[in-house]
């Protein structure tokens, strides 16, 4: 239920998005089709289950991930969103353990993303401690 209301929310904050889904198959740029042409800033959007007690590993992954851009020289962004649930019976919310959002703003579809020790290294990370639950293309417009 809880992660159902936030699926919502994403859903209602995003409605100025073009939603196109693609497969869920790695947490790392999946291999697709292209999506339709965008205008502004392409963003992968993932909705990720994180595996008991491997909350620490997922956030080592966005790092590392964020890390093998940047030493490429590359301008991709990846922006962690932590879920808030909140207990149904005391009302006190708490960052969630099993659920994480990952914003991969400004991936180019195009571009060549070698598979490297650090692309397999952040790919791993990603694997051990999570599974995507749900991944779109999004197109930020102007």
């Amino acid at each position: 239920m809880r992660l159902a209301l936030m699926l919502l929310a994403v859903t209602a904050v995003a409605s100025s998005l073009a939603f196109t889904p693609i497969p869920v198959s790695a947490q790392a740029a999946a291999a697709a089709p292209p999506p339709p042409p965008c205008a502004g800033l392409y963003t992968i959007l993932r909705v990720s289950e994180i595996k008991p007690g491997q909350m620490k590993t997922f956030l080592d992954a966005v790092a590392a991930q964020q890390t093998w851009y940047r030493t490429r020289g590359l301008v991709d962004q990846i922006v962690l969103e932590r879920a808030i649930e909140r207990d149904p019976k005391t009302k006190v919310a708490s960052y969630s353990e099993t659920t994480a959002i990952t914003d991969h703003v400004g991936y180019n579809p195009g571009a060549d993303r070698p598979e490297d020790e650090g692309f397999k290294a952040f790919t791993a990370l990603f694997q051990a401690s999570s599974t995507i639950k749900t991944s779109f293309y999004t197109c930020q417009t102007k």
